[in-house]
């Protein structure tokens, strides 16, 4: 007969259980008068303004403080992996003119440029697709009517003591939207 010995220690080294770190959501509402709102897992919200600088013949997205704020995002998510990013499609409208649609795609060129050389993941998203996914069950209206709507009913209170500027609020509140997409779009 053979016996069978029982070792209270494991042949092999047992391999810790990691527990998934919770995703930090984040949209960008692209342009020059755009901005950027981070959604942690705690309910909380960081939302400010994009920065722009003068380089004399136009303005332009300053690319030092986009870079800052969004290794501070990482730092905070607990790496660029935690961040699940949305940023807004820029639109190409024949009404706009030469000018306008250059703009709007040169924005959008900075943030595709910026977020794949720091390594953060991220999706482009049309306004009319994370305008039809977040709005449902808003009153339709004017996008930025439904938008601040969704924002007072969905986090109220979330830009209280923000001082912005009318142009400053319906960006940060699109971001916010934007990040509520993001957020969908993980599940």
């Amino acid at each position: 007969m053979h016996s069978l010995e029982f070792s209270s220690r494991p042949t092999q080294p047992a391999t810790a259980v990691a527990t998934p770190v919770p995703k930090v959501y984040v949209g960008i509402d692209n342009g020059l008068s755009g901005a950027v709102a981070a959604w942690f897992p705690d309910g909380h919200w960081h939302c400010w303004p994009v920065a722009v600088e003068d380089s004399g013949k136009q303005r332009l997205l300053n690319i030092t403080a986009a870079r800052d704020c969004l290794d501070q995002l990482a730092t905070q998510a607990g790496g660029r992996d935690n961040l699940v990013v949305g940023c807004e499609l820029p639109p190409v409208n024949p009404r706009f003119g030469a000018k306008s649609n250059f703009t709007c795609g040169r924005c959008g060129e900075f943030w595709r440029v910026l977020l794949t050389m720091l390594g953060i993941p991220f999706a482009f998203v049309r306004a009319q697709t994370w305008q039809k996914d977040v709005f449902q069950g808003i009153p339709d209206g004017d996008s930025k009517v439904v938008a601040a709507r969704f924002v007072e009913q969905r986090f109220p209170g979330a830009l209280g003591g923000q001082r912005l500027n009318q142009v400053q609020r319906a960006a940060v509140v699109d971001a916010m939207c934007i990040a509520a997409w993001s957020r969908l779009q993980a599940r």
